[in-house]
């Protein structure tokens, strides 16, 4: 039976708006002019999204939910850095200061408003071991298809840093394969 926790959205597996990226895009400093956010799935594109910025602090969005038009307006406010310019934010419409908004379905919304949640949040600790796993061996095998860790050190490589992460990757694997015993027991590994 499905629990109202795990029918919620995944951050991952949702459409998103980057204040940053529409700052740094120059998105949000050209007023009254108007941009767009294409979404693909390899090449195919998935959505679209047409922005138009008001004002510094406003934009509006325009999207296609159940094939109908929706307008929604989104505030932008800016905090300083330390050493000059400022960093842009939403304001979602619960008044968090946000960074990301995602589509929920029928409107972009924070991550609380719209009960996003990350898959982070969700592994248990066969499933992060083995991420740790993956990202040490691309690490080394950029493009490699194999998933064992590299046995010749890497060119540029200190001998002394190649050790030790040896070292960190295989108490990785005996981690990995003793938890492997745990969920489906001895016969099997």
């Amino acid at each position: 039976m499905f629990t109202q926790k795990s029918l919620r959205l995944m951050a991952s597996d949702t459409l998103c708006i980057y204040s940053n990226a529409l700052d740094t895009g120059g998105c949000l400093a050209s007023v009254g002019t108007g941009w767009g956010i294409t979404w693909t799935t390899g090449s195919e594109v998935t959505n679209r999204l047409r922005g138009f910025t008001h004002s510094a602090n406003e934009i509006e969005i325009d999207y296609m939910v159940h094939e109908e038009e929706v307008s929604q307006t989104i505030q932008v406010t800016y905090t300083p850095l330390h050493y000059g310019g400022s960093k842009a934010w939403f304001l979602c419409e619960c008044g968090r200061r946000v960074g990301v908004l995602y589509f929920t379905g029928s409107r972009f919304l924070c991550r609380h408003c719209g009960e996003i949640r990350y898959a982070s949040k969700y592994e248990n600790e066969l499933d992060r071991v083995s991420a740790k796993m993956l990202k040490m061996v691309r690490k080394f095998r950029e493009g490699d298809p194999d998933s064992r860790f590299p046995d010749d050190k890497p060119k540029r490589m200190r001998r002394k840093t190649y050790r030790r992460l040896m070292h960190s990757y295989c108490e990785l694997d005996a981690r990995w394969r003793e938890l492997l015993r745990e969920k489906y027991g001895s016969e099997y590994w």
